[in-house]
C-alpha cells in the first residue's frame, strides 16, 4: 500500500512537471519551451495567473514590390477555464480579397506529447458582425481551435498572413511588449528593402534592435527583444500604450504624404445620384438654421442606415461610395462617414475628415499612424456651426467637449496631428447654486439657481438649439443635485462654446416623510461635472489600481444649497470638513445667516494625470464628494414639529 501511495505521488509530481520536463523546442526550432517556462515559475507566481505568454513574436516584412506579409507566432501557458476560453480558440480577422492566410501550426502540449489540430480545427468563417453586410464579405477570420485541452497546458499557434498582388499605397501599426498577461519573451521584427531608413518611434523602454538582413528576399532586417513583462496595468485605460513599451512604425514618410493619401481616398467616394438629392432637399425644406440641418442629417443617416461596428482600416484603400452605403442601409464608421460629408456638403455644410487621440494630450511621436487615434469622423463647419461629427453614434458634438485638450488631426490639411483646446495649466470650473425656500400654502419647495461652467465643462453642444435643450439639460443638472426637482423656466447670460451661465427656476415636490417625520434632501453630483468626465476605468470600489488616471481638465466644482428657514428645521447636515492631499482638495462648510442655512461642497483636481500610486489620494477626494453623509439633509416642517409636541402632551396626560 505505502509502494502505490508512493509511485501516485510520484506520477502526481511528473504529471505536474510535464511541460517544463518534455515541451522542448517551439515549432520553428528556436525557443526552448521547458526553459521559457522555467522562466516564468521564478519571474512570476503561477498559481496566482490566468495564463502566461511564454513567447509573442510578429515579423512585419514591406516587400519591394509593395506586398506586406506578416508573420505571428504565439506560445501561451493557460492555467484557467477563463485562460481556456480566451486562448483555446483563436479568431484571426485577414481580407480574403487582397490576402492569403497560411496556417503553419496549432497545437497543445499536454501528457509528455504534441496534439496537432487536423484540417478540422481550422474553419474559415464570415465574421459574425458582417453577418448580414453582404458588401463586406470579403472579410474572413480563420478560426485556430486547440485539441485536447487540459489544464495546465501549453497552446502553440504560428500563422502567415500576405497579400496576394500589391494593393496598397502603404501600410503602418504598432506593437506593444506588453499584453493582458505577463510575457516571458516578446520580440518585433520588422522588414524593408535593403538601404531604406526605417521610418519608427520606439519608446524608452525598448532596447536597441538586432540587426539583419534576408538575401532571398532583399530586405535589412531589424529586430527588438524584451522580457520578462509583466501584465499590461490595471484597469485597462483608453490608451495604454502611452506608458508601456512599444513599437510604431510606417511606410509613410511623413503626416502630410499620409494625409493626402486618406483625404484623397475620402473625397473620392462621396458623390451622390439626384434621387438622393431630392431626398435630402426634402428634409431639409423647414429646417431653419445650419446646426438645424446638421443635426437633421445625422437623424437621417441613423434612421436610414445600419451601424456596423468593425474597424475600417481594411477598407481605405479603396472605400465603398456614399450612394452604395444609403442603399444597402449599413456602414461601418468610414462609409457613414462618408455618406454623412456627401450629405453635409450638399447642404452647404464644410466638411473635412478628422481623427482624434483615444486618450488626452497630445499623441504625435513623429511617424505617421492611426494606432492610437480613434477612427474616422468628421469636422463640419458653417454659419454658427463648429461641430465634431462621430459616424459611429450619429451625433453632431457643436463644442468643446469632445476635442477639449485631445489630438486632432485633419488629413490632408495638417502638416502634423496637434492639440487645438489645452488643459495645461487651465483650470475648468462648474458651479451650481440652488436656492430653495418652503411654499406651505403649495406644500412644496420653490426657488431658483445658478449654473456656470467653462472650458471642458461647458454644456454648450448640449443646450444650442431650437427644441428645448437649454432647458432639458439644465433639467438634467437640476434633477441630478435634487432628484424630483423640476426647471420651471430659465434666462441666459453667456451662452458660447467656452463658457455658459445660466440662471433657472424649479420647483420641488415635498419628500415624502420617512418614519420619523423627516425629510430626506439629498444633494448629489451635478450632471457635465466632474464625475461625468472621468474615464470609464475610474471605479471607487477600487482600492488599488497600477494604472493612471487621465482625465481631460484641470478640474474645480462647486456645489451650493441655499435654504430658507421659513417653516423648516434643520435635523441634520453635514459636519464641517476639509481634506487637502496630493491629488487636490474637498471642503463642505455650512453656516447660517437671515434665517437661512448655506451648505457648500467644493471639489478641486489638480492634475490631468494621476500616476498609480496617487491614486488614494485621488479615490479620498472623489469618496469624500460622494459620500452620502455629505450630501444628506434632514428637515422637518415646523408644523409636524409643533404636532408632535401636541402628541407627546398628550401622551404624558
Amino acid at each position: 500500500m505505502k509502494n502505490m501511495i508512493l509511485i501516485l505521488a510520484i506520477s502526481a509530481i511528473l504529471a505536474t512537471c510535464t511541460p517544463t520536463v518534455w515541451a522542448q523546442k517551439t515549432i520553428f526550432g528556436m525557443q526552448d519551451i521547458s526553459k521559457l517556462l522555467k522562466v516564468a515559475e521564478k519571474s512570476f507566481d503561477l498559481s496566482g495567473e490566468d495564463a502566461v505568454i511564454l513567447f509573442d513574436s510578429k515579423e512585419v516584412n514591406w516587400l519591394h514590390n509593395g506586398k506586406l506579409l506578416t508573420h505571428i507566432h504565439r506560445i501561451i501557458w493557460i492555467n484557467t477555464e477563463i485562460a481556456k476560453r480566451k486562448y483555446g480558440d483563436h479568431r484571426i480577422p485577414y481580407d480574403d480579397a487582397h490576402c492569403y492566410f497560411k496556417e503553419i501550426t496549432v497545437r497543445t502540449w499536454r501528457d509528455g506529447q504534441w496534439w496537432v489540430t487536423g484540417s478540422t480545427g481550422v474553419v474559415e468563417t464570415l465574421p459574425f458582425k458582417l453577418e448580414k453586410a453582404y458588401d463586406y464579405t470579403n472579410m474572413r477570420e480563420m478560426m485556430l481551435l486547440h485539441n485536447g485541452i487540459e489544464l495546465p497546458c501549453i497552446l502553440e499557434i504560428a500563422y502567415t498572413i500576405g497579400d496576394k498582388e500589391p494593393f496598397r499605397s502603404g501600410a503602418e501599426g504598432l506593437w506593444t511588449f506588453s499584453r493582458e498577461e505577463p510575457v516571458i519573451q516578446s520580440w518585433f521584427t520588422y522588414g524593408l528593402p535593403a538601404g531604406q531608413m526605417p521610418n519608427l518611434f520606439t519608446s524608452e523602454d525598448v532596447p536597441e534592435p538586432e540587426k539583419d538582413t534576408d538575401e532571398e528576399l532583399g530586405l535589412d532586417i531589424y529586430r527588438w527583444k524584451m522580457g520578462p513583462l509583466e501584465a499590461i496595468p490595471r484597469p485597462h485605460t483608453d490608451d495604454p500604450v502611452g506608458y508601456i513599451p512599444h513599437i510604431i512604425w510606417s511606410t509613410w514618410r511623413n503626416w502630410k504624404e499620409y494625409g493626402n493619401y486618406l483625404n484623397d481616398s475620402f473625397k473620392t467616394a462621396t458623390r451622390l445620384d439626384e434621387s438622393l438629392k431630392k431626398s435630402l432637399d426634402s428634409l431639409l425644406v423647414n429646417a431653419r438654421t445650419i446646426p438645424e440641418k446638421a443635426d437633421l442629417i445625422a437623424e437621417f443617416i441613423n434612421k436610414r442606415v445600419r451601424f456596423i461596428d468593425y474597424p475600417e482600416h481594411y477598407w481605405w484603400p479603396s472605400p465603398r461610395q456614399a450612394l452604395r452605403t444609403y442603399k444597402t442601409a449599413y456602414g461601418h464608421r468610414l462609409d457613414r462617414a462618408i455618406l454623412a460629408a456627401a450629405l453635409f456638403e450638399e447642404a452647404g455644410i464644410k466638411t473635412c475628415p478628422v481623427f482624434l487621440g483615444k486618450s488626452y494630450g497630445l499623441v504625435d511621436e513623429g511617424v505617421p499612424a492611426l494606432s492610437r487615434m480613434v477612427g474616422v469622423g468628421l469636422w463640419v463647419s458653417g454659419d454658427d456651426l463648429e461641430a465634431y461629427y462621430d459616424p459611429a453614434s450619429g451625433t453632431v458634438f457643436n463644442g468643446l467637449t469632445r476635442i477639449y485638450n485631445r489630438t486632432i488631426w485633419f488629413p490632408g490639411f495638417d502638416d502634423k496631428p496637434s492639440v487645438l483646446t489645452t488643459a495645461e495649466n487651465k483650470q475648468s470650473y462648474i458651479e451650481v447654486r440652488i436656492d430653495l425656500a418652503f411654499d406651505t400654502q403649495k406644500d412644496c419647495f420653490t426657488g431658483n439657481g445658478y449654473l456656470c461652467a467653462d472650458n471642458c465643462f461647458s454644456p454648450y453642444d448640449r443646450m444650442e438649439g431650437l427644441a428645448q435643450e437649454s432647458k432639458k439639460y439644465l433639467g438634467s443638472v437640476v434633477s441630478s443635485l435634487i432628484e424630483g426637482a423640476e426647471v420651471t423656466g430659465f434666462n441666459p447670460s453667456v451662452f458660447n462654446r467656452s463658457r455658459v451661465v445660466m440662471g433657472f427656476e424649479l420647483e420641488l415636490e415635498k419628500p415624502e416623510q420617512d418614519e420619523s417625520g423627516r425629510l430626506k434632501i439629498i444633494v448629489g453630483e451635478p450632471s457635465g461635472g466632474v464625475f461625468d468626465h472621468l474615464p470609464a476605468d475610474v471605479h471607487l470600489y477600487h482600492q488599488m489600481r497600477s494604472s493612471q488616471v487621465q482625465i481631460p481638465c484641470l478640474m474645480n466644482q462647486v456645489v451650493e444649497l441655499r435654504l430658507d428657514l421659513e417653516g423648516l428645521d434643520v435635523i441634520y447636515h453635514a459636519t464641517d470638513q476639509s481634506l487637502e492631499n496630493g491629488a487636490g482638495s474637498f471642503s463642505i462648510k455650512t453656516h447660517r445667516k437671515d434665517n437661512k442655512i448655506v451648505i457648500t461642497r467644493k471639489l478641486n483636481l489638480t492634475k490631468t494625470i494621476y500616476q498609480p500610486e496617487e491614486w488614494l489620494a485621488l479615490r479620498s477626494l472623489l469618496l469624500s464628494d460622494s459620500h452620502e453623509k455629505n450630501q444628506t439633509l434632514f428637515l422637518k416642517t415646523t408644523k409636524n414639529t409643533k404636532d408632535n409636541h401636541i402628541k407627546k402632551d398628550n401622551t404624558k396626560k
